[in-house]
């Protein structure tokens, strides 16, 4: 499956590591093991900075539900928070439009001020971190932000917009 998707090293080691854990933690135990294999992949990639889709990962439609509900069960049973990869998300979409160190850690420290009034709760992290970028003052338009994060520009414009009557009310 990680061959299919075309994945790197660091993501195949996480996908390998958190697979070895659910089966030796009696995790697996009675389940099917190709549901588990796809969400470990997913939550894998996305601890990473990779935003997959559910259907990139070649030969799961039939078992979209199982996965999707396994998926949520590995991150909670791994202590996984969306949090955590909201952070690499960030640092790949600074990588990916070339902006300096400075602007990603502006970013993060937005990030960091969301997380702390709970504002990201509910909220996907690609939409998140792309806000945070733009908050962040960097030059880059929200249509090549949301283009980036892979999100629509309307979604992300209401999160802005919801950040900042949130920030007015305080």
């Amino acid at each position: 499956m990680l061959e299919c998707i075309g994945v790197g090293t660091t993501i195949r080691l996480e996908a390998y590591s958190l697979c070895h854990r659910l089966v030796y933690g009696d995790f697996a135990t009675g389940k099917d093991k190709t549901v588990i294999a796809a969400a470990a992949t997913m939550l894998a990639c996305r601890l990473h900075g990779r935003v997959l889709g559910w259907k990139e990962i070649p030969g799961i439609s039939t078992k979209m539900r199982r996965i999707l509900r396994m998926y949520r069960e590995i991150q909670y049973v791994s202590g996984i928070t969306p949090d955590r990869y909201t952070h690499s998300i960030i640092s790949r979409l600074c990588t990916d439009m070339d902006l300096s160190i400075y602007d990603a850690q502006r970013a993060l420290s937005i990030l960091n001020a969301m997380e702390k009034c709970n504002f990201t709760h509910g909220k996907k992290p690609q939409c998140v971190a792309a806000a945070a970028i733009v908050l962040a003052g960097t030059r880059i338009s929200k249509s090549k932000a949301a283009t980036a994060a892979q999100i629509s520009e309307p979604g992300l414009k209401n999160l802005l917009r919801a950040w900042q009557s949130y920030n007015e009310e305080i």
